[in-house]
């Protein structure tokens, strides 16, 4: 919530119960306004992720393709695998 908007809500708090609605409805327009925010991170994050699997297939396919050695993405996931037992 930003500084205005807590000001305003402490303000209003200091103003007793008469102000109980003006309060849920700042903590509302809040709840609101965090809602959006996750929701555009949620979106972002999707996104993120399906470049990230976009470029492990394009790995995959150009180890399979070059068949580097130890050096392809298939050997060091398996290692990594390994090492992890």
């Amino acid at each position: 919530m930003p500084i205005r908007q807590m000001q305003q809500f402490a303000e209003l708090r200091r103003q007793g119960d008469s102000t109980i609605v003006q309060r849920r409805m700042l903590l509302e327009s809040h709840q609101q306004a965090v809602q959006q925010q996750i929701d555009q991170l949620s979106e972002n994050l999707n996104i993120i992720q399906a470049k990230i699997q976009h470029y492990i297939a394009l790995e995959l396919h150009h180890d399979t393709d070059t068949n580097a050695g130890d050096n392809t993405l298939r050997s060091r996931l398996t290692k990594t695998s390994r090492s992890r037992r």
